[in-house]
């Protein structure tokens, strides 16, 4: 049952590369893509994390560094004794991979987004203990797919998120 709740992770990853491609190429605009994600992510992130570090902090002790490093999401730079939402360092070193790779991408031949998916998936290769950067090609695969742009879907890309979220209930 653990194994497939992984599973749920890949799609979530999978996901958000898609999304970051379709919102960086309707407009593209660093700074504002950065200020959405902080804006719509950070608060609720925070809030859930204050409620686990009192909780951690009451049944073992947690160094004050660790709680600084948990709070800007560097947590796995910092050498900090207690880590936790580990995915949240992922989505930043992602959606700042997301800025670069997207304009490398949006007019390219086929050849150079194979090239860029497979130079992104060895990228990943030496970091397979760290989950964040082995998730890596999962995330860049929807933003080095040929013809991504041209193939949308002409239903709303919403209706998308159901059985995503159905199947990620399902596999936990």
């Amino acid at each position: 049952m653990r194994f497939f709740g992984f599973s749920g992770v890949d799609i979530f990853v999978f996901a958000s590369g898609l999304g970051c491609y379709h919102s960086l190429t309707r407009h593209y605009d660093p700074i504002a893509f950065l200020k959405k994600r902080i804006i719509r992510i950070l608060p609720s992130y925070y809030v859930v994390l204050t409620a686990w570090l009192i909780y951690q902090h009451l049944r073992s002790g947690i160094s004050v560094s660790s709680v600084f490093a948990n709070y800007l999401c560097v947590d796995f730079l910092a050498s900090a004794d207690f880590q936790t939402l580990w995915y949240m360092n992922g989505v930043w070193i992602y959606y700042l991979f997301a800025l670069f790779l997207v304009p490398l991408c949006q007019n390219a031949s086929l050849r150079r987004k194979i090239l860029l998916f497979f130079l992104c998936a060895a990228f990943s290769v030496p970091f397979f203990s760290d989950i964040r950067l082995m998730l890596f090609s999962a995330f860049v695969l929807p933003i080095t797919v040929p013809g991504t742009k041209k193939s949308r879907p002409d239903w709303p890309p919403r209706l998308l998120r159901f059985p995503v979220l159905a199947g990620g209930f399902w596999c936990t």
